[in-house]
């Protein structure tokens, strides 16, 4: 995924029409040893997302409606039908106020700091969106986004979910990325409409542009033996920790072969090939992202409410 960021990042630098509207991916390094050991980089001066929201949340909330409580209130309504999940979605989401806003103010020495760190922020995050997007990459809960407290931009990390696997999970994640109501409130009073929606339609040109050189490296991948294409009944388990082992087993068995090499390729091939203009393609992506009906039935843990 690394290489796959940095090559978008360098196709980012030369094309200078679009330099100044998107942000690159931060990226860190990544030395495998085998197939279940490596290094990674230690990123300095990040804080997870779900870290700096609990913050956010004692500093300048009012309201003590605790991440537990929300946690357990989706879990209770996990089985109900789809408007009862969406009824309790949106109860929690009345009761916690977003507060991205404030991780700006308070980082900030001057309103052009506060300024450019926001910018930052919302371009950093359409370029995340739309790359995980086309990559297919999930598990997008708040330990798995750190921010960057001196550029503000966002750092994804941990890709064990990608290529659509996500959709398979038990229960299926049904949203293309993460773009819940905190993450928008880092973006100001224009929101989606702002920066982001630019970023994001330019970031799926150069994606598309480039769409031959891309899917060359992830094909090269397909012949790399440290290199897993399946999900193990154990991720499964770890991701969603509310299914015991057994059945994260089963539910690998009944994938069959949608877990290939050849697979995953053909569904970034069929994101990078569309016939959908752009514009349609993330206005369609970021109503998916937002729906309120999507963001009920998604796990708990991932935290559709923070």
């Amino acid at each position: 995924m690394q290489q796959v960021f940095g090559y978008v990042n360098r196709r980012i630098e030369r094309e200078s029409n679009i330099r100044k509207a998107i942000n690159p991916i931060l990226t860190y390094e990544v030395v495998p040893l085998g197939q279940t050991a490596g290094l990674i980089e230690y990123v300095d001066n990040t804080v997870s997302l779900l870290d700096l929201i609990e913050d956010l949340r004692k500093k300048h909330s009012s309201n003590k409606f605790s991440r537990s409580k929300g946690i357990a209130k989706l879990k209770a309504a996990m089985h109900k039908d789809r408007d009862t999940k969406k009824a309790v979605f949106c109860e929690i989401q009345r009761e916690i106020n977003p507060v991205m806003r404030y991780f700006f103010v308070e980082y900030a020495k001057t309103p052009e700091e506060w300024f450019q760190r926001r910018i930052s922020y919302s371009r950093g995050t359409a370029t995340m969106c739309m790359v995980g997007y086309v990559l297919g990459i999930g598990d997008r809960h708040c330990n798995n986004i750190l921010i960057d407290k001196v550029s503000g931009g966002p750092v994804p990390i941990d890709f064990g979910i990608a290529f659509d696997y996500g959709k398979y999970l038990p229960i299926p994640e049904v949203v293309p990325f993460r773009l819940t109501k905190n993450i928008i409130d880092g973006m100001g009073v224009t929101g989606i409409e702002g920066p982001f929606r630019l970023s994001a339609e330019r970031s799926l040109k150069v994606l598309r542009s480039n769409r031959d050189n891309i899917l060359s490296i992830l094909k090269a991948l397909q012949y790399d033996p440290l290199y897993s294409w399946s999900i193990s009944s154990l991720r499964m388990h770890n991701v969603q920790q509310d299914l015991n082992k057994v059945d994260a087993e089963n539910r690998i068995k009944a994938l069959g072969g949608v877990a290939s090499a050849d697979n995953a390729l053909l569904t970034v091939k069929k994101k990078l090939y569309g016939d959908l203009k752009i514009e349609t393609i993330v206005s369609k992506l970021i109503t998916e992202a937002t729906d309120e009906y999507n963001l009920s039935m998604m796990f708990s843990g991932w935290l559709p409410f923070y």
